[in-house]
């Protein structure tokens, strides 16, 4: 539900309440489950709930980034529903109104986060 920047933004909020260790790995981790939209793995292979599974993830700081991708995503779904519950009765099918939408929304967010970013600099 976002693209890599939003991604990698939210994943260094929650670097030190998730005492990462490796933040190249972590990083790497953060952006892997969106490499399939390029290496043509199904979605269920990168963005499973077993993968929010803490005995999963712990101890892996890639694996720790990963997890992190979900949880944004699963967020940011919620948020979309809640705010605009209309799209809740949309054709999600590749190329339909709802993948339009949302695709402008996370274009929309990293232009945020980035004018963010630079700012803050």
């Amino acid at each position: 539900m976002a693209l890599a920047c939003t991604h990698i933004r939210f994943a260094l909020d929650l670097q030190e309440q998730l005492a990462i260790t490796d933040l190249p790995q972590y990083l790497s981790g953060t952006i892997y489950p969106d490499s399939r939209f390029v290496s043509r793995i199904a979605r269920d292979l990168t963005h499973g709930q077993k993968f929010l599974q803490p005995d999963w993830w712990r101890d892996d700081d890639f694996k720790t980034g990963w997890m992190v991708h979900l949880l944004a995503d699963k967020g940011q779904l919620n948020a979309m529903e809640q705010l605009f519950p209309s799209i809740l009765t949309l054709d999600r099918s590749q190329g339909s109104d709802w993948w339009v939408l949302i695709t402008a929304k996370k274009i929309i967010q990293d232009i945020q986060v980035r004018t963010y970013a630079f700012a803050s600099k």
